[in-house]
């Protein structure tokens, strides 16, 4: 933890060793996008990799919906089915809205 704190710090935003304790141990049930991305650069890992995991563990992406760690990241990212299916629904309605034009 202390080596940890010590890199944050470097960075130029010390989060103390009691904070890294409290998220570690999930006593600290929020954390702070400017902590997220300074942990994900004191650890040499990416800001997905910090928030969804990593490997083949699942994560809790929105309430009740579980997928695994990579496809969370790639939600993360925008490069995910759910953008894509955003993208299929808005095709078709255009489409279809297109279609009633016509008739």
């Amino acid at each position: 933890m202390d080596e940890l704190s010590e890199r944050t710090a470097k960075i130029g935003f010390e989060i103390p060793r009691s904070t890294l304790a409290n998220i570690e141990i999930q006593r600290k049930a929020h954390v702070a996008l400017h902590e997220v991305l300074v942990l994900a650069e004191a650890l040499e890992s990416s800001p997905a990799a910090i928030i969804a995991g990593d490997g083949d563990s699942e994560v809790e992406i929105l309430p009740g919906r579980t997928v695994a760690s990579a496809e969370a990241q790639e939600w993360i990212a925008g490069a995910s089915g759910i953008r894509k299916a955003q993208l299929a629904i808005r095709q078709a309605r255009d489409a279809l809205t297109s279609a009633l034009r016509v008739m």
